[in-house]
């Protein structure tokens, strides 16, 4: 039986081996910061959760994966609100083509953001359970994870209308949180970029 950490440090050691010096020459320039978002989008694994949109007639939907990793690279950077999102999207080439948009005019609109979200929020399929449900036993430890996502995951500046969004915008939080927090406990550091 092989242990968990194991096979994360080899599949880590894949991924550095053959994702960054792809991504390197197709992403420039690649920061470390960058380099920990691809590796925190590799480890959630998106793809799994949000299900391509239907093809069919009719005006297409907008790349759902693309806003789920934007919300999760928001949440990763302590950006406050979708508008500044879109912002930086707007002059970071690098962020903008690792998460899916090769041009500035492909990065969509606020209101498609908030549709995602809403969308993302009715699925329920990332990570969201219902709140009635989630008891917690000690509230020690939900302090800190509560002071961390506020602190450090964009959790203090939530700007959006309705509960649903709101705990949407969160989960991305919680996701990012997350891996991070794995990281910490098995002291697994991802090499500098």
């Amino acid at each position: 039986m092989t242990d968990p950490l194991d096979a994360m440090k080899a599949r880590w050691n894949d991924i550095q081996g053959s994702l960054f010096p792809w991504l390197l020459q197709e992403v420039e320039p690649m920061t470390e910061l960058l380099g920990r978002l691809v590796t925190i989008l590799d480890v959630i694994g998106l793809a799994a959760y949000v299900p391509e949109p239907p093809r069919g007639v009719g005006r297409p939907q907008e790349y759902r994966r693309a806003l789920a990793r934007a919300s999760v690279a928001k949440a990763m950077l302590g950006i406050p609100t979708t508008s500044a999102l879109i912002e930086r999207l707007s002059v970071d080439k690098s962020l903008r083509r690792m998460l899916g948009w090769e041009r500035r005019a492909q990065v969509p609109s606020e209101a498609t953001f908030s549709r995602a979200f809403a969308e993302f929020a009715r699925m329920e399929s990332i990570g969201m359970p219902d709140t009635d449900d989630a008891l917690y036993d000690f509230r020690t430890m939900v302090e800190r994870v509560n002071a961390r996502l506020k602190d450090e995951f964009g959790g203090r500046f939530v700007r959006v209308r309705g509960a649903i969004k709101v705990k949407c915008h969160l989960m991305f939080g919680i996701l990012v949180l997350a891996v991070d927090q794995i990281f910490r406990v098995t002291a697994f550091r991802p090499a500098p970029i």
